[in-house]
């Protein structure tokens, strides 16, 4: 769990707790950063990865 993983809404928490454990989402050093604005290039990284686990594109690694 992350350090902010408490500030996750009750509503939330399946989902982000899927989107973490599946790997679409990781966390930095602070967190997971739930009120933070998601950039551009996190955005991409997370459709790369969502993608990859759906097997409609080949992997990067």
């Amino acid at each position: 769990m992350y350090a902010d993983g408490k500030k996750v809404a009750v509503w939330a928490k399946k989902a982000v707790a899927a989107a973490v454990e599946s790997g679409l989402v990781q966390g930095s050093k602070n967190g997971v950063n739930l009120t933070s604005e998601i950039t551009r290039a996190e955005s991409a990284v997370t459709v790369q990865r969502l993608l990859e686990k759906a097997e409609l594109i080949g992997s990067t690694k």
